[in-house]
């Protein structure tokens, strides 16, 4: 069996040729995630990520991997009833600081 040899956030990784088409599959669907207006997104196509599990057992990069599977556009899921929509600014800025900021601007008025 052939392994195949991977880097994910500076760890190495060996995959099985299974793992690796895995992980071809996540990189297709990203590439053909759709990034069209939230609005435009039928819920109905989307997966609820309460669904989704994630294995303490595996490897960062194979749960990445499973998730985007999984879920088949990663910009889009949903929660309930609830469409969400991911995107990411080029900033050194956290989530948590955003977040942060966004309490102080609605609650500290």
């Amino acid at each position: 069996m052939k392994k195949h040899e991977v880097e994910y956030k500076g760890e190495r990784y060996e995959l099985t040729d299974e793992q690796y088409e895995e992980l071809i599959s996540a990189i297709d669907h990203i590439k053909k995630a759709d990034k069209s207006k939230l609005s435009a997104i039928n819920p109905d196509d989307l997966v609820d990520i309460r669904n989704v599990n994630i294995d303490s057992d595996l490897s960062k990069l194979e749960n990445v991997v499973k998730y985007i599977n999984e879920v088949k556009n990663p910009y889009y899921f949903k929660v309930g009833k609830v469409k969400v929509r991911v995107s990411y600014a080029d900033t050194d800025r956290t989530l948590n600081d955003a977040f942060a900021h966004l309490l102080k601007i609605k609650f500290m008025k």
